[in-house]
């Protein structure tokens, strides 16, 4: 096969918010790529090369401390990813397989700053992923599905 080529384009802000307690960035990204390995939908021991893959969305993170103790990372991508180009037509406007439109993620956690019980934390949060297709062309789909996190911790001071 031919080698894999891309090219890619990201334009982003960031910002500080909350006395610079809080960090946020946004970011459009545009990626295409020709000649990508694929596997063979006749023969799935083998590869073919995909004429052109495009993936295009966007990404917001955050993360910071939004009160003394309380914490937070959350994300957020939205992702347009197909094939826009190929010899066999069947290929053209498959969405790529395994790429979410939506995913998400949110981590917080609160650790108590005085007091007998310093040190002690908890933390909450959850990942989503969303819907994905898959195969080429794009022949059953795969659920979306959230996982719930939490913990308890303690920061000591040795």
């Amino acid at each position: 096969m031919k080698p894999e080529q891309g090219d890619g384009y990201e334009v982003g802000i960031k910002a500080e918010l909350l006395d610079r307690r809080l960090f946020a960035t946004l970011a459009y990204f545009d990626i295409t790529k020709r000649n990508v390995a694929v596997t063979d939908p006749i023969n799935p021991f083998f590869s073919i090369a995909t004429g052109r893959q495009r993936s295009r969305g966007l990404e917001l993170d955050i993360t910071g401390e939004i009160l003394p103790g309380w914490n937070v990372i959350t994300s957020y991508a939205y992702i347009d990813a197909e094939i826009t180009e190929d010899t066999n037509p069947n290929l053209v406007g498959s969405q790529l397989p395994g790429i979410p439109f939506s995913s998400a993620s949110l981590w917080t956690t609160y650790e108590i700053q005085s007091g007998e019980f310093q040190g002690l934390g908890f933390g909450v949060g959850f990942n989503f992923v969303g819907e994905r297709q898959g195969g080429l062309p794009n022949s059953f789909r795969v659920g979306s599905y959230f996982v719930p996190n939490a913990s308890i911790f303690i920061d000591v001071i040795i």
